[in-house]
Order: structure tokens, then sequence, then C-alpha cells
């Protein structure tokens, strides 16, 4: 891994417009990208994570079963989904990565779980 990772937040190249919006679109004709946050530029592709080189804003790389306190979510880097504490599958998930809050897996390009929340 690098020293340091490269902050970045998720994104796709509108199909119509053709620029870029921050977020995961739910069209599959869209280009997925990135904005580089340091040098304010986006990048088309999906970030390497696993690699080491690329970190998203407001997360940690997972060292463990459980995230930390001021990281609660859990993230999967293979399928992209983010987990929440409040969900079935929160508990028997093992992240890769941790998020300090929903809106940070987000921007980075995750998506929710599936699996429905308890309190729903």
């Amino acid at each position: 891994m690098t020293e340091t990772m490269r902050r970045y937040q998720a994104g796709y190249r509108d199909p119509i417009t053709d620029d870029w919006v921050v977020g995961v679109s739910d069209d599959p004709d869209t280009i997925p990208g990135y904005y580089d946050l340091e040098l304010e530029v986006w990048v088309e592709g999906v970030p390497e994570i696993g690699a080491g080189s690329w970190m998203p804003e407001e997360a940690i790389l997972a060292t463990d079963r459980d995230c930390p306190p001021e990281f609660p979510i859990k993230g999967n880097l293979p399928s992209r989904v983010y987990h929440m504490p409040d969900q079935p599958s929160y508990e028997r998930t093992i992240p890769e990565i941790c998020f300090a809050a929903e809106d940070a897996a987000m921007r980075a390009g995750f998506r929710p779980s599936r699996a429905g929340r308890q309190d729903a």
C-alpha cells in the first residue's frame, strides 16, 4: 500500500448532458468515474481502494470484523454494498472498509444493502 491514499468521491458521466455528477446512477448506460479531491479533476473508471492508492472521503480501511464506533458503517469492496448497524445482515458482514456516515458510503460509490432495516 502507498503511504498516503488519495481521497475521492464517486460519480458518473450523465449520458444525456455528458456532465459529471457526484453519486451513483441507476442507469446502466452511465460511465462511472470519481472526483480527485486534491487535484479537483474527474477520472473515468472505478478507484482502486484495495490496491491502496485511493480512499473514499470519511472512510478508513477495516482491520477487524467490526468497524470502530466513529466509522460504524460496514462496506464490502467486491460488491460495493454498505451495511448499516440496524440491518439484519450487519453482524455477519465482514467489512473491507468502514464509513463515518451513510452519505459518505454513497459518495464513495457504494449502494445500500437490500436487507431491510430492523426498525422498518
